[in-house]
């Protein structure tokens, strides 16, 4: 009789749906660029009760850090983190971010150095010891440089030495946090899009400990069709050859023409089943949590270098609609079809033995 029932568990077992991603939201607070202090704990408290794993992304920027001399913005910065972890149990995912997306992001004194300099890795070693100190616990994941595939399609020339800094930034980073899993998030987009900005990703997948990824299913201003969208984490899985898969940012607007609220509230309801049963993902953060409010989005369309005149023409206006209407509630609060889908796909996760 008992080793009948130890081949009923082992069959069980082998057949059980495996929960495979560490899926979570990433708590951005209604009224971003007026938050009060009772928007970032609604904002966290949502998050946590509403995914099913822990994780918290939190990326700075290199020049941010040290933009005042003298003043510990680390400990500003790692605050709100902090709390998150003490209060509500979460797992930090970080970065100190040397490349964000369009902009090389170094402080402004090393602005003109090249990225094999060894000034800069030595001062990189220097904002992790502060890093280290300030943050509460060590983080699960850590990020070099976010997007970095955007950065080098027009810097391509910087790629060869950006890539021995990564070497020698991880090796850093190995020091502080010997447990984090480390290296370069690229886009889906980049690696769909082939050439140069697809080389870039696989390159830095070499580099990474996993393959890091930043996943929005919309090409030149055109949302995918949610029911195909499980055949992009097929291609970042087999981009990412033996190594795990981490999505950083899965995200899908609902305002950008081709798109709706109801099409935002499909591509969640199709996604999150379809990486729930692919075990190579091991990270989900869906992003975000509330739309960027209108004042947060002409500052993100800045960053982009979409001011001015040229912030007038339909590209622009079509990519701050898919900008900022990514999140699963709008930026007062209501909640979207999207947060709907998200709930009923977590319950069937969590429902499962």
């Amino acid at each position: 009789m008992t080793r009948f029932l130890i081949m009923i568990l082992l069959l069980l077992a082998a057949i059980r749906p495996v929960h495979a991603a560490d899926f979570s939201i990433m708590p951005l607070p209604r009224h971003l660029s007026d938050m009060k202090v009772k928007d970032y704990l609604e904002a966290l408290q949502l998050a946590r009760d509403h995914a099913p794993g822990q994780l918290i992304v939190s990326l700075w920027a290199w020049s941010k850090l040290e933009q005042d001399e003298g003043d510990n913005i680390i400990k500003k910065e790692v605050g709100g983190i902090n709390y998150a972890m003490k209060t509500h149990g979460f797992v930090p995912y970080v970065g100190i971010t040397v490349i964000d997306t369009v902009n090389r992001m170094l402080p402004e004194d090393l602005e003109d150095l090249k990225w094999d300099d060894p000034k800069l890795i030595i001062r990189y070693g220097q904002i992790l010891d502060v890093l280290k100190k300030e943050l509460g616990a060590s983080p699960a994941y850590f990020v070099i440089a976010n997007e970095a595939d955007v950065h080098f399609e027009k810097h391509a020339d910087e790629f060869p030495a950006f890539l021995k800094f990564v070497a020698a930034a991880k090796r850093e980073v190995r020091q502080r946090f010997p447990k984090a899993v480390i290296g370069v998030s690229g886009t889906y987009e980049g690696y769909n899009k082939g050439g140069a900005r697809a080389g870039f990703v696989r390159d830095l997948i070499a580099a990474s400990d996993v393959a890091f990824f930043t996943y929005y299913p919309v090409f030149d201003l055109k949302p995918a069709v949610p029911k195909m969208t499980p055949g992009h984490l097929d291609a970042m899985i087999a981009a990412a050859g033996s190594k795990q898969v981490v999505l950083q940012e899965v995200g899908y607007p609902s305002s950008i023409k081709g798109s709706s609220p109801q099409a935002q509230a499909e591509f969640f309801s199709v996604i999150i089943p379809a990486i729930n049963s692919r075990p190579r993902i091991i990270v989900a953060s869906l992003f975000g949590l509330h739309d960027f409010d209108e004042k947060t989005c002409d500052m993100l369309g800045g960053y982009y270098g979409f001011g001015g005149l040229i912030g007038m023409t339909s590209w622009v206006k079509d990519f701050k609609l898919f900008l900022c209407s990514l999140g699963l509630r709008d930026s007062e609060g209501n909640p979207k079809p999207a947060w709907e889908a998200t709930q009923r796909a977590f319950a069937l996760i969590k429902a499962r033995p």
